[in-house]
């Protein structure tokens, strides 16, 4: 299967809210289940005579709440600001590229290079709403430390996406994801 696939911004920044998602799912749990704790437990102190009425207590924790709300969007807003300085500065994210995936694997062109990674180098899959990730396992580390007697090594996964829209069949690519991939991963564990 062929097909031609040209980025754009609102793709790539979908990328990196997928990417990102895993590494902040902790903080997300702990963020609902502090927010929770804070507009419940006014009403459990009322209720046992302990404290402040709730609109008090509301009163007293609200710059809390604004303050973590702030720091939530500056951090999202921050996170937009570096994609959109990416994808400006990295023209190779805004080439189109032509797909061709088969029984081999999957095969990709740009107008700057050219890919081929074989089934049993994707290590993960996922498919949304919206769009096919492919993880590679050609895992990139770099070095992001100002000291240089203990550097913090990062590592950046390698990312085949593009929207359903584009796939023209979208049932063979669910049974190649299903056959391969597995089957390669059932490879690997053996």
């Amino acid at each position: 299967m062929r097909f031609t696939y040209s980025p754009t911004f609102k793709d790539y920044w979908a990328l990196n809210l997928y990417a990102l998602f895993p590494h902040w799912r902790l903080c997300i749990r702990l963020a609902t289940v502090l927010l929770a704790l804070g507009v419940i437990a006014p009403w459990v102190w009322t209720a046992f005579d302990v404290g402040l009425p709730p609109a008090e207590t509301y009163k007293g924790v609200l710059p809390t709440f604004i303050l973590m709300l702030g720091c939530f969007l500056l951090m999202i807003l921050a996170m937009y600001a570096a994609a959109r300085m990416g994808w400006a500065a990295t023209r190779e994210l805004r080439e189109p590229r032509e797909y061709e995936i088969d029984d081999s694997g999957v095969r990709v062109k740009a107008a700057g290079s050219e890919g081929f990674v074989e089934w049993p180098g994707i290590v993960d899959t996922s498919v949304t709403n919206r769009f096919v990730y492919l993880v590679t396992a050609q895992q990139q580390y770099y070095s992001t430390s100002f000291n240089p007697g203990r550097p913090y090594f990062n590592i950046e996964k390698h990312y085949y996406y593009f929207p359903i829209s584009t796939v023209p069949d979208m049932g063979r690519l669910r049974e190649l994801i299903r056959t391969c991939v597995n089957r390669a991963r059932d490879k690997q564990t053996a």
